[in-house]
């Protein structure tokens, strides 16, 4: 039977934009936009149903993202795990005044060590906040995010084998510029589900079954100019990005961009097809 497990004692303080990855049986939960910045990083182990908190950061163990001490409050990153790296990038830096970021910082899961890895070339994302991340192939990939007014919608690729960003730009009609939405790797595909441009505000919530973090449900606020000054509703839809297309999928693809007869197309076929135009 399944159940959700809530308010375990013993972890971080409440929080929002709180960036995690899964390393084995643990959750790595990294420092995020609550009031009491520090660099920790809390460990929750899902076979014990226990947290604990890795030491802070010492001379020798590298560059911390969120500054010395961890006085810099950070919001609005994203954490993916490589291999045994965890890459951090973007934010939103809590200084006056406030900036975007696009720098990528990295911790090593087994020797718990920060580094800053020199990205090579002069092409970079812009800098933003709130956006979207995932791996695939080895890569680092983020998508979409906000910096001050503006939303995007492109997509980026680093490589940890090369140190270098490259702009992926997919085929076909994308999500509209959007922050804060949802993307999860499903075999050679990604789904991204949700999201919204800016400026409303929600309350933390340190319920674990939100996963440590994020914005408690059911409870509606009155939109804020505080951020950006402009508000625009959430969105329901949803995206799958194929990352590595079949040739049935191009020729569905081919049947849309030329309008091409489908009557005669077996029923699940043309299921698919009303389910990509939105039909």
């Amino acid at each position: 039977m399944l159940k959700w497990t809530v308010h375990l004692k013993g972890g971080p303080k409440p929080r929002q934009d709180a960036a995690a990855v899964v390393v084995g049986h643990e959750v790595l939960s990294f420092q995020d936009g609550s009031n009491t910045p520090n660099n920790a990083v809390h460990v929750f182990n899902t076979a014990s149903l226990r947290w604990r908190k890795l030491p802070p950061l010492t001379p020798g163990r590298g560059e911390c993202p969120f500054g010395e001490g961890g006085l810099i409050t950070h919001h609005g990153r994203t954490a993916v795990l490589i291999e045994y790296i965890v890459y951090i990038w973007g934010g939103l830096i809590d200084v006056t005044p406030l900036w975007d970021a696009n720098m990528l910082y990295a911790f090593n899961v087994d020797t718990h060590r920060w580094f800053k890895p020199s990205v090579s070339g002069t092409i970079l994302p812009e800098e933003r906040w709130h956006h979207s991340s995932f791996t695939y192939n080895g890569e680092l990939y983020i998508f979409g995010g906000c910096c001050g007014d503006r939303s995007f919608n492109d997509l980026w690729t680093f490589s940890p084998e090369t140190f270098s960003w490259k702009e992926v730009e997919p085929k076909e009609n994308g999500p509209c510029p959007m922050r804060c939405a949802h993307c999860c790797v499903v075999g050679e595909g990604v789904v991204l589900f949700g999201g919204y441009r800016h400026g409303v505000v929600y309350p933390p919530t340190d319920d674990l079954y939100v996963l440590f973090g994020g914005y408690r449900h059911g409870v509606v606020y009155p939109p804020t100019d505080d951020l950006h000054g402009v508000v625009y509703p959430p969105t329901d839809d949803l995206y799958v990005l194929d990352l590595s297309p079949t040739l049935k999928t191009l020729s569905k693809l081919a049947v849309i961009r030329y309008g091409l007869e489908q009557r005669h197309l077996r029923g699940d076929i043309r299921w698919e097809l009303d389910a990509m135009t939105g039909a």
